[in-house]
């Protein structure tokens, strides 16, 4: 298949971001090449954002559809039901409405995509922005990678390098830096019953169908930081881990180096909120939540033998409820002075 016959549906979920869509959408009317469909659900959002995407009647490279207010996997799912009906439509990708795009995304994506091998899947560099510009990183050279399905699963799960060090700009447990086959994953749906985790839960369960990847230098994506935005809003607090928990214990036909990636994932999530939680001053309620969640991940033997530095964890969290308000009330100082050092966030 050539890049001219390929063609990309984009799912655009859209939801109460007036005040950045317009420049989302203008990358998209920008696109270098005109095979692409965009669907963009009006989640039932109570802003003029409906009234920018009805703007776009007339223009058949997008689709436009109103529904009540569902979430962001119900969004995404419909337009991958309308994605699923058209023919044409050979790769489908999912954008944030309050990011924007490279006038090249779709002419970059389709190329790769569309090289001799069957490519199930993609993932690219992007680049994060806030209010005062572009975040600047030592960034680490790429080059076009093809990936296994073993090295589909490294990729995903490695952790961020310290800062310090070069970044790899194509790291990113979202979905926005990635491009799929659409036959690859028919299908599939987001769970809707989440409340955070969404991506990783889709991406996780996609895993056994991702056979070939390739890793694309090009920045084609641009993802916007502002504390509003659902990416930097606090889960609700929960007994369970979910939907790592879930994932890890399910009966996926996953690798061994698959469910090291979401045991890591799960311990590593499990310390987040649970920093979180203290870090907030979070009610006595909540607390015992995490109490919960430690005592179950305690006595799944699965889990063992622990990183080190989950055993450590693990050790602080039998110290008691005393010791990790103290711990974390002195990390909460630290990374307040850091906060107000530096200009990230709108």
């Amino acid at each position: 298949m050539s890049a001219n016959s390929a063609h990309l549906a984009i799912v655009l979920p859209v939801y109460n971001t007036e005040k950045y869509l317009a420049s989302c959408l203008d990358s998209l009317r920008n696109q270098s090449s005109q095979n692409f469909t965009v669907y963009a659900i009006d989640d039932g959002s109570t802003d003029g954002s409906g009234s920018l995407l009805d703007e776009l009647s007339g223009d058949s490279r997008f689709v436009v559809i109103h529904k009540t207010n569902g979430g962001v996997s119900d969004a995404r799912n419909k337009g991958i039901e309308l994605a699923e009906k058209c023919s044409k439509n050979t790769f489908i990708s999912f954008i944030d409405s309050d990011d924007y795009l490279s006038d090249k995304y779709v002419e970059t994506c389709l190329n790769y995509m569309s090289r001799g091998h069957q490519i199930d899947y993609a993932a690219f560099a992007y680049q994060m922005f806030d209010k005062t510009g572009f975040i600047h990183k030592k960034v680490k050279e790429l080059s076009v990678t093809n990936l296994d399905q073993e090295q589909i699963v490294e990729h995903y799960f490695r952790g961020a390098e310290p800062t310090q060090h070069p970044q790899d700009l194509t790291l990113g447990r979202f979905l926005c830096n990635k491009v799929f086959r659409l036959n690859t994953i028919r299908g599939m749906r987001f769970e809707t019953k989440l409340s955070c985790g969404e991506d990783q839960d889709f991406f996780i369960r996609s895993l056994p169908k991702l056979k070939k990847g390739l890793l694309i230098p090009d920045i084609l994506y641009f993802y916007r930081l502002r504390l509003s935005s659902l990416s930097h809003s606090p889960c609700p607090v929960q007994a369970d881990i979910n939907p790592l928990e879930k994932l890890y214990f399910a009966n996926l036909p996953l690798s061994q180096s698959a469910r090291e990636g979401i045991k890591l994932s799960l311990l590593n999530s499990w310390w987040q909120e649970t920093r979180r939680v203290y870090e907030t001053g979070a009610s006595i309620s909540d607390r015992k939540k995490r109490r919960m969640s430690f005592e179950r991940l305690q006595n799944m033997e699965d889990l063992y033998p622990l990183p080190r530095k989950h055993r450590k964890r693990f050790l602080f969290m039998k110290f008691g409820d005393w010791f990790l308000r103290i711990y974390f009330a002195l990390g909460a100082a630290r990374k307040r002075k850091d906060i107000d050092s530096c200009s990230y966030f709108e």
